[in-house]
């Protein structure tokens, strides 16, 4: 059985939902997060674009941001679809057994990411931060 996840992605400071992206399988934090980061990480997201920024292979804006992770993810029939836009994740029990929720937007040039493990009554937030921070432990 897969493990299933939605992943929206929003416009700047997460103020308006573009899509919402399902995963059938492998949506768990250590598969589908940590490959979001591997697509995005260091990348920035620029409102217009000059060829420095064609080079570093930024975004420019998040509906460039969007098209690129969708083409990054969808390598074959099956697993990854575009889904009718979810603004509020909603525990497995409620809605289609997702198991894991994602939020992406612009933050200062930046990819904010959210994650959310949707196994229980309602959703608990497993990280928030920018999406070059996923994963790595705190030093202090």
């Amino acid at each position: 059985m897969g493990t299933r996840s939605l992943t929206n992605l929003y416009t700047e400071n997460g103020k308006e939902l573009l899509v919402t992206i399902y995963r059938q399988f492998d949506g768990y934090p250590e598969g589908h997060g940590k490959q979001l980061q591997e697509i995005i990480n260091n990348r920035r997201v620029v409102n217009g674009f000059s060829d420095k920024d064609r080079e570093k292979k930024s975004f420019n804006g998040a509906g460039c941001l969007a098209a690129q992770l969708i083409h990054e993810l969808k390598d074959d029939i099956g697993n990854i679809y575009i889904n009718t836009p979810t603004p509020e994740f909603v525990c497995a029990e409620g809605f289609m057994d997702i198991e894991y929720g994602y939020k992406l937007y612009p933050r200062d040039g930046i990819v904010w990411m959210e994650i959310y493990d949707l196994h229980g009554k309602k959703p608990k937030q497993l990280f928030s931060g920018y999406i070059k921070a996923f994963g790595k432990k705190d030093t202090d």
